[in-house]
């Protein structure tokens, strides 16, 4: 139908994902690049733009398109608009990223989450920036997603812990300390909740898809993927799930039973799920996430340390005797960047390294490289194309 191209090298969202959002009714699409919110009508027409250096990690839109948020990771800000203007109604100041993103149905409430070392999961009023809720979460675990029910009684948050954490919260939007929570054993990092806030499903990196009811200590029912589950999406009545998992299957379950109704395959990593309100279509988006940033930090790589506690080793590299930074390690420092030691700057993307065969010939270096990928809003028209055929 149409695309928008990001400003020249801001194809990209700084990290993260989240950063387009659409109205209920399709008439208003919000897309986050790197250094601007774009508010689009259905038709492509730019509305309006906004412009700064602020690194765009979340965008979320109102059901009825009348307010929107972005959340930055450049800036470390929250920053809320009203559809009639690109001027802000105001900005809030972090500490950190600002990654989960939930604007509720009618605009009244954003939720937000933040990032380590802030790990703060946020509500506010679209009235001001003045937190209704600051909750200081786990240790260690960024506050990755965030959603919201539909009648804007309840947000739930996932984190992005790395080992078993309380990394499931419940608020009642009338309280500022949780209602509930949960543990998974890795991260959380897709969480939906059903229109009326019963129920609430979550993907981790424990390779489980979480059923909860919210009255419930225990969740309802959780289903074993092949691999990480990345993405999540609940019917609004609570009874169908959607699941989109690195074993590049996309799963649709019952909220009745763990065992799926149907699974499909796919060619890649399935990245991103929806499902629509009756629960009758799914849509699903495939593609390895790429977290740009998180190599640097020493909460990632994860992954590599619950496969050391799995076998029962605790391998390292030795340490030069000068203390320098060795690659292989699993720890980006030092003069370490992505280009020169990719073992240990890969952040998330560490399995997609090692896939690549190593080769003695320097020459076909450029056949081991990973290929830059297509832009989202590309990514959405081939989509398209594909679905139907042209």
């Amino acid at each position: 139908l149409w695309k928008h191209q990001c400003e020249t090298g801001a194809e990209d969202p700084s990290g993260g994902s989240g950063w387009v959002d659409i109205s209920a009714d399709g008439k208003y699409i919000a897309g986050g690049c790197r250094e601007s919110l774009n508010l689009f009508s259905e038709s492509g027409k730019l509305l309006w733009l906004y412009k700064d250096n602020i690194g765009i990690y979340a965008v979320s839109i109102s059901a009825d398109g009348e307010y929107l948020a972005v959340g930055t990771s450049f800036s470390d800000e929250l920053i809320f608009f009203s559809r009639k203007s690109n001027k802000p109604l105001w900005k809030y100041q972090a500490t950190s990223d600002v990654h989960g993103l939930s604007v509720s149905s009618d605009g009244n409430m954003v939720a937000a989450g933040s990032h380590s070392p802030e790990e703060i999961a946020y509500l506010f009023s679209r009235e001001n920036n003045v937190p209704l809720t600051k909750f200081k979460t786990s240790p260690d675990s960024p506050v990755w997603t965030a959603a919201m029910s539909r009648d804007g009684k309840y947000t739930t948050y996932g984190l992005d812990s790395a080992d078993t954490y309380t990394s499931i919260f419940l608020f009642s939007n009338d309280k500022n300390t949780p209602l509930k929570t949960w543990t998974t054993d890795w991260w959380v990092r897709s969480v939906d909740i059903s229109s009326n806030g019963k129920y609430i499903v979550a993907g981790s990196g424990d390779h489980n898809v979480y059923l909860i009811d919210r009255d419930k200590d225990e969740p309802l029912w959780k289903f074993e993927a092949d691999e990480r589950v990345g993405s999540v999406s609940i019917s609004q009545d609570g009874n169908y799930i959607a699941a989109g998992s690195k074993d590049k299957k996309v799963y649709l379950l019952s909220k009745e039973s763990k065992i799926p109704l149907w699974d499909y395959k796919t060619d890649s990593w399935v990245a991103s799920v929806a499902i629509s309100a009756d629960g009758t279509y799914i849509v699903a988006g495939t593609g390895a996430a790429q977290y740009m940033s998180e190599g640097h930090h020493p909460i990632y790589n994860p992954e590599k340390r619950l496969e050391e506690k799995i076998g029962g080793k605790d391998e390292k590299a030795e340490e030069n005797s000068e203390g320098e930074a060795v690659c292989g390690d699993g720890i980006c420092e030092g003069t370490e960047t992505y280009d020169s030691c990719p073992k240990d700057c890969c952040g998330e993307d560490c399995n997609l390294v090692e896939d690549v065969p190593e080769r003695k010939d320097a020459s076909n270096k450029e056949d081991t490289e990973p290929k830059k990928e297509m832009g989202l809003f590309e990514k959405i028209i081939n989509f398209f194309k594909e679905l139907f055929g042209k």
